[in-house]
């Protein structure tokens, strides 16, 4: 009787102690593109977030024809001509960048509304497009009518 009395008590203890060393899996976001990426993490926790770049640029404008460029409650002003496309992060009237950050997909869309001007301010056409930013990329955008 002893003898189960001591069997019972090792097996009790060798179960409380497989259970105590059950290890926590490592929580946080797995998508390599985002900003947030944790490379140890075995379990995504829905943290995940991401940047990227979207470059406005034209080639068409006549002298003073002027497109407004608003995206995500931003309104900037496309004045001067590029031959080719601009880098990111360059804004200098004749290219517009425009950086986001976002959660949820490694992928956001954003509402472009472009607004044309004559030579002499006058309103000419508004054009609404989608901008489509992409995790960890610029992407480049010609625009003109």
């Amino acid at each position: 009787m002893k003898t189960n009395k001591i069997i019972l008590i090792a097996i009790i203890l060798l179960g409380i102690t497989a259970t105590s060393c059950k290890k926590e899996k490592i929580k946080g976001c797995t998508v390599s593109t985002a900003e947030n990426y944790k490379s140890d993490a075995e379990e995504d926790d829905g943290s995940c977030s991401y940047k990227g770049s979207y470059v406005f640029w034209c080639n068409t404008l006549n002298a003073g024809e002027t497109i407004d460029v608003s995206c995500d409650g931003v309104v900037s002003e496309l004045s001067m001509n590029y031959t080719g496309a601009p880098s990111c992060g360059t804004n200098n009237g004749g290219a517009i960048s425009m950086e986001r950050t976002w959660t949820g997909s490694a992928t956001k869309s954003y509402s472009v509304t472009l607004d044309y001007y004559d030579s002499s301010g006058n309103y000419v056409t508004t054009i609404n497009t989608t901008a489509n930013f992409q995790a960890k990329t610029c992407t480049n955008r010609m625009v003109g009518i």
